[in-house]
């Protein structure tokens, strides 16, 4: 669990509902997603512009990953394991390799993006831009990796779920 004003994360024992461990962070830690190919935990620092990244087998942090301006969630693709995270200062959407915790592609989307969600339907991520008003479907299919804003009309029947904040 993130906490965000005192730049840690807490490790919480599900039987027993107790933290076992606080771990420090970067800036500001706002979200996290789990990515079980690698098993490690990426945590969004919304103020450091960073990802710090923890391997959930030690509980320690191993890397920290420099993104765009002020990102807010990150997701998790089954569909080639790596992670991608939106940045709300930038208008973009960056994706991080799994195998070596780098930024591999900066994708444009719309204006302030926030949060975001894969569909593995149509092998998509669906981001929620706040400052447009919008929602960008990101393609992750292999042959025709595409990224399009859409108003939220048009693909409203196609999301399986967005966070709004």
């Amino acid at each position: 669990m993130t906490n965000y004003y005192s730049d840690t994360v807490s490790v919480i024992d599900s039987t027993t509902n107790t933290v076992t461990k606080t771990i420090d962070v970067e800036n500001f830690p706002i979200s996290l997603e789990y990515n079980p190919f690698n098993e490690f935990i990426y945590i969004v620092n919304s103020e450091s512009d960073s990802i710090s990244v923890i391997d959930s087998t030690t509980n320690s942090v191993v890397d920290s990953i420099n993104v765009v301006r002020h990102p807010w969630f990150a997701e998790y693709s089954p569909s080639n394991n790596n992670i991608y995270v939106t940045n709300g200062g930038s208008s973009s959407v960056s994706e991080i390799a799994w195998n070596s915790n780098r930024v591999i592609n900066s994708i444009s989307v719309g204006g302030g993006p926030q949060s975001i969600e894969y569909n593995p339907g149509n092998n998509n991520m669906y981001v929620a831009n706040t400052g447009s008003n919008d929602v960008s479907a990101i393609n992750l299919s292999p042959d025709t990796p595409t990224d399009e804003s859409k108003s939220l009309s048009d693909i409203t029947k196609s999301l399986i779920k967005i966070h709004w904040i």
